[in-house]
């Protein structure tokens, strides 16, 4: 997740990468008072933790996208592997078994995105749930 928040001076959108889990966590190792420049006036600023929010990543949907389709092309290779051997193995078999292979060829990389996809969600909504008091 990046953290943002936006410029006191130009009202500018300032990101940055940091990886804590919440604003305490934040807090506990910048402090309450962190300092910030903004890309385009160059003024530094403070912020409170509380001024900053989490957003999602765009990269991750990316790493996610890949990790999906090299699963995608392992999994075909494995049953094209396995069913090499056996030249007329899919006309053999009944046409719900093929389904089933098929569905598990889509499913399973699907999953996989998805569950990195939650991963990210789960932490900026973590972070952005918690306020300092």
């Amino acid at each position: 997740m990046r953290l943002e928040t936006y410029c006191k001076n130009c009202q500018e959108k300032i990101e940055f990468n940091e990886f804590f889990s919440d604003r305490g966590e934040l807090s506990l190792v910048k402090g309450n008072n962190i300092e910030l420049t903004c890309k385009k006036c160059y003024s530094k600023g403070t912020y409170h933790p509380n001024e900053i929010r989490a957003i999602k990543r765009r990269i991750i949907r990316v790493i996610a996208l890949v990790i999906s389709v090299l699963g995608m092309i392992i999994i075909l290779t494995f049953f094209w592997k396995l069913n090499l051997e056996h030249a007329d193995y899919f006309e053999n078999q009944p046409n719900v078994a093929i389904t089933k292979k098929i569905l598990a060829l889509l499913v399973i990389p699907l999953i996989i995105y998805q569950m990195i996809l939650s991963i990210e969600n789960k932490k900026v909504k973590r972070f952005n749930s918690y306020k300092i008091k």
